[in-house]
């Protein structure tokens, strides 16, 4: 074997040593889709940047679009010191000619430059290397704040007592959006222990309001997780006493 790559979900960042140490060779970030294939990629011969799915490939054009409308730039940030985060669009050849039988839909994702709206937010570093952070539809707006799942999984994944977790907004007529934290966990766990582990790594409007224990995530045949599935589940469940506010 002369080549690895992966795609479809973030590899965790604990596990990619491993991976790559019984591999031999790096493992190669790339992000793509039905409608452009690969969109992007980790150099060959790096440099390799975890958590990042790498540069725009030859002929491919790419901006990210904040939600103000401006463009953001490589390595911009925002007054809090974050990355400025803006939705993928991309142009070029490799780009699909149509949906099956629902041609007005294809219009409706190109802007007037001819850039398509992949619906992924991300941002650029310094470098341009683009790292994604959730899906446009999954952003959660609270209290008029923007909250990124995978920012917040993240955070819930480092926990040693969380095998994996998903992070989804419900409707909440206070906040307009309430974050919740569903949660595999990886044998007993600790519910308050792992609310003040997050009150220590996140912003006040990030922290989960609850917290649901499952024992495993809906996921497609993809292997990634069905977030509107578990939107629908707890929205009409009463809450769990489990449940942390």
């Amino acid at each position: 074997m002369r080549l690895f790559t992966c795609g479809s979900a973030p590899i965790r960042p604990e596990v990619l040593p491993h991976l790559q140490a019984i591999l031999g060779k790096p493992l190669i970030n790339r992000y793509g889709m039905t409608e452009s294939h690969v969109i992007t990629s980790l150099p060959l011969h790096g440099p390799h940047k975890t958590g990042s799915v790498g540069l725009p490939l030859p002929g491919l054009e790419m901006k990210l679009v904040a939600e103000d409308g401006t463009i953001c730039k490589a390595g911009e940030r925002q007054s809090d010191g974050s990355p400025k985060v803006g939705e993928v669009m991309i142009r070029g050849k490799n780009l699909f000619k149509d949906y099956w039988g629902k041609p007005h839909i294809r219009d409706e994702s190109f802007d007037r430059d001819g850039y398509f709206a992949t619906g992924d937010l991300g941002y650029l570093d310094e470098d341009g290397f683009l790292t994604l952070v959730g899906r446009k539809r999954d952003l959660i707006i609270t209290e008029g704040f923007n909250v990124y799942p995978p920012v917040v999984e993240k955070v819930i994944n480092g926990f040693p007592q969380v095998h994996e977790s998903a992070v989804i907004g419900i409707e909440d007529e206070r906040r307009g959006e309430r974050v919740v934290a569903v949660v595999v966990p990886e044998g007993k766990l600790n519910i308050k222990a792992l609310r003040a582990y997050c009150v220590e790594r996140l912003a006040a409007y990030q922290i989960p309001r609850e917290f649901h224990i499952v024992q495993e995530l809906p996921r497609n045949t993809m292997g990634k997780v069905l977030k509107r599935e578990l939107k629908k589940q707890f929205s009409e469940a009463r809450r769990p006493a489990r449940a942390v506010r």
